[in-house]
């Protein structure tokens, strides 16, 4: 089953608006009866917009590139500085972020768990852009407020 450019998982109750299943990251879609299908692997588009965009947008990764910009953090220091973020949504969008090698994983091998999260080096090549998005952000949200 497709959504414009992008397969869905079929299932009978109704899907949110996250990014359902986006073919460059997996390997499998799963049909209705749980077969395994081959995944088409898509090209990715030339516009420097559009490719900056498939990184960057989701639901909190710009929260999230926004407070790693201070520096390494912890899961749960993330955690309290997102209002609203759950841990298990939190982790996935580190997860994208780490294979898509903007974030930086560090795990400290000690018990209770440490592990920290930091921009890499390519990383912060984006940290103009993003307070640039977040001045933006700003004036648009001004704009909206009622005077």
């Amino acid at each position: 089953m497709w959504h414009g450019d992008y397969p869905v998982r079929a299932t009978a109750r109704p899907i949110d608006c996250e990014v359902l299943i986006i073919i460059s990251r997996s390997t499998e879609i799963f049909a209705g009866g749980g077969e395994a299908m081959p995944a088409v692997n898509r090209e990715v588009s030339e516009c420097p917009v559009d490719a900056t965009m498939r990184v960057i947008a989701g639901r909190w990764k710009g929260t999230i590139l926004w407070r790693l910009q201070d520096g390494p953090k912890r899961t749960g220091e993330l955690k309290r500085s997102i209002p609203g973020i759950t841990e298990r949504m939190l982790i996935l969008r580190l997860q994208e972020l780490v294979a898509d090698g903007i974030v930086e994983r560090e795990d400290k091998k000690t018990f209770p768990p440490c592990v920290y999260y930091s921009l890499s080096s390519y990383g912060r090549t984006i940290s103009p852009l993003i307070d640039l998005i977040s001045r933006w952000g700003c004036a648009h949200l001004e704009r909206l407020s009622p005077k």
